[in-house]
């Protein structure tokens, strides 16, 4: 996958989650799809079966 294609998916994936946070009267912190990305594929420190894949395909 492009990393362009995957920054534009996560994009989307931000915005559709912190809408439906918000109807729960719940609120986040702007994170860019740059940081998350960074965040999901850097070096981890326990058997985390997630992987960036899995969070950009689960439903909300």
């Amino acid at each position: 996958m492009e990393r362009a294609s995957v920054s534009s998916e996560i994009d989307a994936k931000i915005r559709k989650t912190k809408k439906a946070l918000r109807q729960f009267g719940h609120y986040s912190v702007d994170a860019s799809a740059e940081e998350f990305y960074d965040y999901m594929t850097g070096e981890i420190f326990s058997e985390d079966p997630i992987t960036l894949q899995d969070v950009l395909t689960m439903s909300i």
